[in-house]
C-alpha cells in the first residue's frame, strides 16, 4: 500500500546525539546481538543535518574494530517511533529491501526528540499498528494501575536469600540441607502436613543465579502484567501459580526437592498470554500477536532448556504455566475503567474458582489413603535419620581422632562415646517408633531393616563404650564383631536411604 507523503521538520543546525547501535544492558554485554544491515555496533553518534542524518560508529573487522560514518537521506526514512528509550525506523535502501535500524539513547526525552527531528511519513500498516499502541498506553494510564507487588516480591525474595545465605545455604554451590531446614519443598516433608512450604519455597533459591534470572524475568513480565491485572489480582495469580508449581512437582515426584519463583513466573507468562487471547480485555490485535509469539518463544526456550539440564523441574514449570492460564482467564478484565467496576464480585468468583481448582488438582495428594499416608511418614522420618547418622558419625570421628593423636584416654573415650555419640544413634532409633507401616507396604521390609541395623548399632556402640571404661577386652572384642556385621548392613542399606543433600 502507497505511503503517506512525507513531511520533514525545519531545517536546524547541525544536532548530535549519543547513541546505541545494540542494546546497552550490562545483562547482554557479552550475550551475542543481531547486527543491523550497516553493521555498527556499540555506542556511537547520530548527527542531524539540513537534509539527511549521519551516523557514527564502530564497525567489526577482522583485527579488530575501524570508525566509520554513513549517511542517509531523510527522504529513505520512513515509520518513525519510539518506546522508551528505543528508536526505530525504516530505511529505503537501492535495489534491495527496505531495512529497519534501532538506536538506544540515554532517556525517553532524547528519543522523543530524535522522532520529532525525522520524517513522520507512515505506511498505512505502520499507522495502525501505532495507533493501537498509543490507544493500550492511554487505557494503561487511564486506569492509573501502578507497580507495587511486583516491586515487593522481588525485594522480599532477595532478602530471603540474604537471610538463606546467612543461614549456611551458599552464595553459588546450594547447601540443600539448609534450605530444607528453611522452608523449601521436599516432598516427604511437604506430604507429611507441612504443607506451608508450598508457599515458603518461592522465596528460596538453590544460587544466585536461579536468583538473578528469576528476578529479572519476574521484573520484566510482572510489571507489564500487574498493569495489566491489577496489584491485588495479580498478587492472587503470582500465589496461585506458585502453589500448582510445587503441587505439579509432588504429583510428578513425591520425593523430589523443589525451590525457586520459576512455577509462579510460568504463571505470570500464563496470565499475559491469556490477555493475548482473550477477546473482552481489548487488548490491540496487533500489541496481542507480538505477546503470543514472544510468550511462545519464551516457553519453548525454557523448556528446551530445563529438559536438557538434569535437576531442573520442568513439572513445576508446567504446572505454573496452566495455574496462570486458569485463574488469569478468570482474573482478565477488560482494559477499561467502566469494565471493571465490578471489582469485588470478579475477584470473589476468581477466588472461589481458583480454590476449587486448587482443591481437585491437591486431592490426590491430601487424601492419599493410610498405607500412602504413612509411607510418606515413614519417608519424612527417614530424610530426618539420614541427617542424624551424619552427626552421630561425624562425632564418632571427631572422639576417634582424638584418641589416635593422644589427646583423651581409652576412658575417657569411653565415656564420651556414651555422652556424645549414643544419644544420637539412640534418637535415630527413636524416630522409627511413631512408624505403624502396614505389612502391605512397600517400606515395610526397609523400615525393619533399618529398625534392626540401629538397634545392633546401639548394642555395638554401648558393649563398646563399657568395655573402653572397665577395660574388658571381651566386650570390647564382642563389639568390634557386631559393629563389623553393622557395617555390611549399613552398605546394604545405603542403596535405599533418600540424598543426604
Amino acid at each position: 500500500m502507497a505511503a503517506t507523503a512525507p513531511t520533514f521538520a525545519a531545517p536546524v543546525s547541525e544536532q548530535a546525539f549519543s547513541v546505541h547501535f545494540t542494546n546497552p544492558n550490562p545483562l547482554l554485554r557479552f550475550a551475542p546481538q543481531a547486527v543491523t544491515h550497516w553493521k555498527f555496533v556499540g555506542s556511537g553518534d547520530l548527527l542531524f543535518k539540513a537534509n539527511s542524518i549521519v551516523l557514527r560508529g564502530r564497525r567489526p573487522r577482522p583485527l579488530g574494530f575501524t570508525e566509520q560514518s554513513l549517511e542517509i537521506p531523510l527522504a529513505d526514512i520512513f515509520n518513525v517511533a519510539y518506546l522508551g528509550k528505543i528508536v526505530q525506523l525504516h530505511v529505503r535502501i537501492p535495489l534491495a529491501a527496505e531495512k529497519l535500524l534501532q538506536l538506544w539513547v540515554d532517556d525517553e526525552a532524547a528519543a522523543r526528540r530524535i522522532v520529532q527531528l525525522l520524517p513522520d511519513e507512515r505506511t498505512p500498516e505502520f499507522a495502525l499498528w501505532i495507533g493501537q499502541r498509543d490507544t493500550f498506553e492511554h487505557a494503561l494510564e487511564d486506569l492509573g494501575t501502578r507497580n507495587v507487588v511486583t516491586p515487593g516480591l522481588v525485594a522480599l525474595t532477595s532478602l530471603a536469600f540474604t537471610w538463606a545465605v546467612y543461614a549456611g545455604a551458599g552464595w553459588f554451590t546450594p547447601n540443600v540441607a539448609t534450605l530444607i531446614r528453611l522452608g523449601s519443598n521436599l516432598g516427604p516433608f511437604t506430604l507429611d502436613g507441612q504443607w506451608w512450604r508450598l508457599l515458603s519455597s518461592l522465596f528460596l533459591h538453590l544460587g544466585l543465579l536461579p536468583l538473578g534470572i528469576n528476578m529479572w524475568a519476574l521484573w520484566q513480565m510482572g510489571r507489564v502484567a500487574e498493569r495489566l491485572y491489577g496489584s491485588l489480582h495479580f498478587l492472587l495469580l503470582y500465589v496461585f501459580a506458585g502453589l500448582c508449581g510445587g503441587i505439579a512437582g509432588l504429583l510428578w515426584d513425591p520425593t523430589g526437592h523443589n525451590a525457586g519463583a520459576s512455577g509462579a513466573i510460568f504463571g505470570v507468562l500464563g496470565g499475559l498470554l491469556v490477555l493475548a487471547f482473550k477477546p473482552d480485555s481489548r487488548v490491540p490485535a496487533e500489541i496481542a500477536f507480538g505477546a503470543r509469539i514472544s510468550g511462545a518463544v519464551f516457553i519453548l526456550y525454557n523448556l528446551a532448556n530445563t529438559f536438557t539440564h538434569s535437576g531442573v523441574h520442568n513439572s513445576a514449570h508446567l504446572g505454573g504455566l496452566l495455574g496462570g492460564i486458569v485463574i488469569g482467564w478468570l482474573l482478565a478484565r477488560p482494559l477499561s475503567v467502566e469494565g471493571r467496576t465490578e471489582i469485588a464480585f470478579r475477584l470473589v468468583m476468581a477466588v472461589a474458582g481458583s480454590a476449587v481448582a486448587l482443591v481437585a488438582v491437591s486431592l490426590p495428594l491430601a487424601l492419599p489413603g493410610t498405607i500412602k499416608s504413612t509411607e510418606w511418614h515413614f519417608r519424612h522420618q527417614l530424610q530426618l535419620y539420614v541427617w542424624d547418622e551424619q552427626r552421630a558419625q561425624a562425632a564418632q570421628r571427631i572422639l576417634d581422632q582424638l584418641q589416635i593423636e593422644r589427646l583423651i584416654t581409652r576412658v575417657e573415650w569411653g565415656e564420651r562415646l556414651a555422652r556424645e555419640v549414643l544419644p544420637e544413634w539412640e534418637a535415630a532409633e527413636g524416630r522409627f517408633k511413631s512408624v505403624h507401616l502396614p505389612t502391605a507396604s512397600q517400606s515395610a521390609q526397609l523400615e525393619t531393616r533399618i529398625v534392626r541395623y540401629l538397634q545392633a548399632r546401639r548394642q555395638a556402640l554401648t558393649l563398646m563404650s563399657e568395655g573402653a571404661r572397665t577395660n574388658d577386652p571381651d566386650k570390647l572384642t564382642l563389639a568390634k564383631t557386631l559393629l563389623a556385621r553393622n557395617r555390611l548392613e549399613q552398605f546394604e542399606l545405603a542403596r535405599h536411604l533418600p540424598p543426604t543433600y
